[in-house]
């Protein structure tokens, strides 16, 4: 939802391999989002591209990893995996493995011994199936890491004054600012964030979105809305949250981001009240 491309990495030290891979996948687009590819024919290199390559806080530099095992050396793609996993400490990039010589790396093995997504023998890894393969492949990905992106911040402001909370939602909404993304956020009826918008434009773009036709997240009342690359949700207790030059969120995406919502409405509630015991109010 909030990313411009989709960093997919492909290691295969057969050149024709590589070549075809990226003519499958080269108009391939994911909720809208196009793929960036990027290749390597080794190991080595790909532990070049992954350690100079930084990604924002929180984020892999990378979505989704097809790796080849036997390269410069039998186990080398496996090894890749271990660095990622181990040494990278990646725990969201979503590796699937490939190979054209499956007796040499059992699937088992393999699944069993690394933290692979997938494992696909060459001659299964069809068009359709490279298609399918990357696509869910990015989207648990987003799924994965803005869990973890949303989490981190619930987590820093619970149990914080309302002003305390408002700082920290700003840190990380300059931060989407600075990738061209806008965000607002009211809980309790007033702003609680507002980063590329007007505190008193985020009201209006609520209910102007909210008069819109929307999904329903719930029997409660939470709804969700996407229009000319704007999403908006709003919770049933009546918190809104806004998103300005964003791709479509996915239904599972949907479902977090109202949780979210939900969690940080009733964090603020209590942090206003928190506040106003402090000052006599």
């Amino acid at each position: 939802m909030l990313q411009k491309e989709w960093p997919i990495l492909i290691v295969d030290d057969e050149p024709d391999v590589l070549a075809v891979t990226r003519l499958v996948l080269k108009d391939v687009q994911v909720d809208g989002v196009p793929l960036k590819l990027q290749t390597a024919s080794s190991k080595a290199e790909a532990i070049q591209l992954l350690t100079d390559a930084p990604g924002p806080p929180g984020a892999p530099s990378f979505a989704v990893a097809l790796i080849d095992v036997v390269m410069e050396t039998p186990t080398a793609g496996l090894e890749l995996c271990d660095f990622v996993r181990n040494n990278l400490k990646n725990k969201t990039a979503q590796l699937f493995i490939r190979t054209g010589q499956a007796g040499l790396a059992p699937e088992r093995a393999v699944v069993d011994r690394y933290d692979v997504n997938g494992y696909f023998t060459k001659v299964e890894s069809t068009d359709d199936k490279l298609y399918s393969m990357v696509k869910t492949g990015v989207r648990q990905n987003e799924y994965l890491v803005s869990s973890q992106v949303l989490f981190q911040i619930l987590s820093r402001v619970a149990g914080q004054p309302r002003p305390a909370i408002e700082r920290m939602l700003g840190a990380y909404g300059v931060f989407l600012h600075q990738n061209q993304v806008s965000v607002g956020i009211m809980a309790d009826g007033s702003v609680l964030s507002a980063i590329g918008y007007d505190r008193s434009e985020v009201p209006t773009e609520c209910q102007r979105l909210e008069a819109l036709p929307s999904t329903p997240l719930s029997a409660a009342g939470d709804i969700a809305v996407y229009q000319d690359r704007t999403a908006l949700f709003k919770s049933a207790e009546g918190d809104y949250l806004i998103y300005r030059n964003v791709s479509p969120p996915s239904p599972s995406l949907q479902l977090l981001h109202i949780s979210y919502l939900k969690l940080l409405g009733t964090l603020a509630r209590a942090g206003a009240t928190a506040s106003a015991s402090k000052t006599g109010v």
